[in-house]
Parts: structure tokens; C-alpha cells; sequence
């Protein structure tokens, strides 16, 4: 087929140059020339033909006069291979699309925390130093405002009424004067500080907070502040952070016992009033059998004012 078409582009080449040379020669004597031109146009129309027509015909796809066609199955497998393509394109862009909402949660979550304040569990809170002497540092801390309930072996009435209440300050020049009270456990964002060094690491002075629900701001002792909710850990360890209430019921091998290590007689739901862990006692209470030392007002009903009563833990559980 294509020596063919070769054939007719020579035979149309020299009936083309056949055709111009009569043109001119024509042209020269000054003959009609009207038969020639259309010889001329006849010749390029065929020749443009067979310029279009024979580039089209590609050598590699006809074999024995007949073209080869695409089959079926190459067609399937470049569809196939085109799904895949893109399954995996779709599937890049949505690993970089989660990558990018979960950048964007996690610079939200880090712009809440600065506004919000930080927790830290690890200071010690009532105005103790957490680094030898120096001064302890809340700005920015969120913790709770908590009554300590100074003096409550006199107080029964300040211990068994809850919510307790924590007594908030108002400055004026020099002095900070009692103005009202928020709930014991409010929790608050110390937004400042003024503290005086008492000596070793212990401080005094006043925070000014916010309560992080209502958003008031307050003005607390700082003896009346700390970090760690005492509540939401085991009697032990509440013991060291503040003051609480618990119910007696006798669980271990151990009784109660007074300063002098002698047995005390309680009836069983009994409420205590925490105030720390035993310490050391010549002749006293083993701190390794009757770890808590609590306030009892075991005789009020006779006026009898709260006595220290020292407790195994066990015997003991954490109610308010």
C-alpha cells in the first residue's frame, strides 16, 4: 500500500514540474494559458491529498495490508492503571489534608493552653518554696482556692457545715481587707503576686486570680492556694496537700490512737477532720501503723472541744 502511494507521489512530482514547464513556456509566446493552470491546480490538489494521507499511515501498525487495533484488554489495563493513579493521588491529598487539620488543632489547642493558663501538680502551693528558698512562682498557674480551716479544733460547726467557704480580700494602700467569700475547691488562674520571704521557704502574701468558670477576679491569701485537687487523689497523699474530711470505719489491724499511742474508742461513721500525716512522736503514735492525723470532736455533745486523734489509713475514706 505504501509503495503505491509513493508511486503516485512521483507521478503527480512530474506532472506537477510538466505542468509549470508548459505554464512558462505558454507564458513566453504568449499562448492561452487556461488549460495549463488547471493542469497545475489538478496536480497540487492531488499532491496536498497525498501529503495528508501518507504521514497518517503509520508502518508499525499494519502488518500483512491490515492495521492493528487496540484490543480490549489493553484498554482494561490502561483504565485499570489510570484508576489506580488516581486512588493514590486522592489518597496522598487526604493524608496531607488530615495533616494539615490536625496542625491546625494542635496550634488551636496550643493558643487555648496560653490562654487558659498551665496545670502543674508538681508545686507545692500554700506559699512554700519549690526550689530551696526562692520565691514560688503561680502567674499563669491554674489551681484552687481551699479554706485550711485554721483553728477548726475549736470550730465544729466550721468543719461539718460544707461548702466551706474561702475568704477573698480586697487591697487598700498597704492592707488587704476581708470583703466576702467564694466555694473551697473554686478553681482559679493567678493572674498576680505578692508575696514576702517569711524565712526558709515559706511566704506570705496575695494572688489576685480569676475563676475560671465565672471569669471574676478575686483577691486570696496565698496559703489558701494550690495546684493539686487533694480530692481526686487516696488519703495518703491528700494529707500532704490540705485539709479534709473523712469517715471512720474500722478496716485495718490497727485502732485509732491518742498523742500518747493509747487506744481510742470510736463509734463506726465517725467524721474526722484531716489536717496531715503523722509525724514523729518519741513515745507517740507509730507514723508506719497510724499515718493521719485528724481532729475528732469525739465528746462536743459535752462541749469538749476537737483532740488529735491519729488514724491507719485504711480506717479512713476521703468525703469531702
Amino acid at each position: 500500500m505504501r509503495s503505491i502511494l509513493n508511486l503516485l507521489s512521483f507521478v503527480i512530482i512530474v506532472l506537477l514540474i510538466v505542468s509549470i514547464a508548459g505554464l512558462v513556456k505558454n507564458v513566453k509566446e504568449k499562448k492561452p494559458i487556461k488549460k495549463n493552470l488547471e493542469a497545475l491546480g489538478a496536480c497540487l490538489i492531488v499532491f496536498v491529498i497525498l501529503g495528508v494521507v501518507m504521514p497518517s499511515r503509520n508502518p508499525e501498525s499494519v502488518e500483512n495490508g491490515l492495521e492493528t487495533k487496540t484490543t480490549k484488554n489493553e484498554i482494561k489495563q490502561s483504565i485499570a492503571v489510570e484508576t489506580e493513579t488516581m486512588a493514590e493521588t486522592t489518597k496522598a491529598q487526604e493524608t496531607v489534608l488530615d495533616k494539615n487539620i490536625e496542625s491546625e488543632a494542635q496550634m488551636s489547642e496550643s493558643a487555648t493552653e496560653v490562654v487558659m493558663g498551665v496545670r502543674d501538680e508538681t508545686l507545692n502551693g500554700h506559699g512554700y518554696s519549690d526550689s530551696g528558698r526562692e520565691e514560688p512562682q503561680y502567674v499563669g498557674i491554674i489551681g484552687y482556692a481551699v479554706n485550711r480551716l485554721q483553728g477548726s479544733a475549736d470550730n465544729y460547726e466550721a468543719f461539718t457545715e460544707t461548702p466551706w467557704k474561702v475568704p477573698v480580700y480586697e487591697k487598700d494602700k498597704q492592707f488587704y481587707n476581708e470583703v466576702g467569700t467564694i466555694d473551697h475547691k473554686t478553681e482559679v488562674l493567678v493572674l498576680s503576686q505578692t508575696l514576702k520571704h517569711e524565712g526558709y521557704g515559706r511566704y506570705s502574701g496575695y494572688l489576685t486570680v480569676e475563676d475560671t468558670e465565672s471569669k471574676e477576679q478575686y483577691i486570696l491569701d496565698v496559703a489558701d492556694f494550690i495546684t493539686k485537687p487533694y480530692w481526686a487523689y487516696d488519703l495518703r497523699e491528700a494529707a500532704l496537700i490540705g485539709h479534709c474530711v473523712a469517715e471512720f470505719h474500722q478496716k485495718s489491724d490497727y485502732y485509732p490512737v491518742n498523742k500518747n499511742a493509747e487506744k481510742v474508742e470510736l463509734e463506726d461513721g465517725t467524721i474526722v477532720h484531716v489536717v496531715g500525716r503523722t509525724g514523729s512522736w518519741k513515745n507517740g503514735p507509730d507514723g508506719n501503723e497510724n499515718q493521719i492525723e485528724a481532729i475528732v470532736f469525739k465528746d462536743w455533745a459535752y462541749g469538749y472541744g476537737g483532740v488529735e486523734v491519729y488514724f491507719n489509713v485504711d480506717d479512713l475514706e476521703l468525703i469531702y
